[in-house]
């Protein structure tokens, strides 16, 4: 029987103080005369948390499979999310994308076929796209690299692995408390727009945005609905923008979906790839009474 795997990864965020960055990054800092040079990026100890868990990721990945498709569920950069550059470590949006593509393109290279989802317009800027660019750099990487692997960018993709059909959009959601409520909307909604010829009949619904704070797949109508992990630790917008704090709180890792030829749901099965938050976030102050 055969056996194909995919790889969903999203909201990496590249370019946010509490967002994955690789090591060694030089970025743009302007001069005295109006020139450019570039810097050395330290990480955060988050950063390298992150960083840490990310390269773990990818040798865990390595334990089921060495070839898979790669899906990537949107929010690639931050984007100019803070006007005030407070929770940007990267202002300058070409600086985001090549630290992205300093990361991504070993996962891209590694893969059958990459699908980037269309992130929110609230991070990938107004004036252009850089997320798109994102997708150029690692095109024109795998060009000098010699290998043929197809890599999309799209607001939607349909794909179709063994038989079974996998949608992928990035979604807005500002759901906390049931993440299972919109996928069963959406597994709900399939149906019908399927049976209107608006949609392809979709086996697997995968979602992002929302950064979920924990593992919740759910099968119903005969499909799996699921929203994947973010590479973001919690911010100031965790505590004070959000109802309910500790739901808030990101699940970082990826997901990994095994797909076989027998019909759903043991067709396809989810393996998640997570990881807690770093010890610091874990820090209870002693008070001396």
């Amino acid at each position: 029987m055969k056996t194909a795997w995919l790889l969903a990864i999203g909201d990496t965020h590249f370019g946010g103080y509490r967002s994955l960055m690789p090591k060694g990054f030089r970025y743009k800092v302007e001069n005295r005369e109006g020139r450019y040079d570039r810097k050395l990026y330290r990480l955060t100890a988050g950063q390298r948390y992150l960083l840490y868990c990310f390269n773990e990721m990818q040798r865990r990945v390595r334990k089921y499979t060495d070839r898979y498709v790669l899906a990537h569920m949107g929010d690639i950069i931050h984007g100019y999310h803070d006007q005030m550059f407070r929770i940007l470590c990267l202002p300058d949006t070409d600086d985001q994308s090549d630290a992205a593509e300093l990361l991504l393109t070993p996962l891209v290279a590694e893969s059958v076929g990459a699908y980037f989802c269309c992130g929110t317009k609230f991070h990938r800027g107004t004036k252009s796209n850089p997320e798109w660019r994102v997708v150029d750099l690692i095109r024109r990487n795998l060009r000098e690299m010699k290998l043929d692997i197809p890599c999309k960018y799209a607001d939607a993709h349909n794909i179709r692995i063994l038989d079974k059909t996998f949608n992928f959009v990035h979604g807005h959601s500002q759901v906390q408390d049931w993440p299972m409520t919109p996928l069963g909307r959406e597994a709900a909604d399939n149906i019908l727009f399927a049976e209107l010829k608006q949609t392809p009949k979709a086996d697997v619904i995968l979602r992002a945005h929302i950064h979920p704070s924990r593992f919740s797949p759910i099968y119903e109508f005969n499909k799996w609905a699921v929203f994947t992990p973010a590479w973001h630790l919690p911010t100031e917008y965790t505590s004070v923008g959000r109802a309910r704090y500790f739901r808030s709180i990101p699940l970082i890792g990826a997901l990994l979906f095994r797909v076989t030829e027998e019909p759903m749901p043991a067709g396809v099965s989810i393996i998640p790839i997570t990881f807690p938050q770093p010890r610091a976030e874990m820090r209870v102050e002693r008070v001396k009474w």
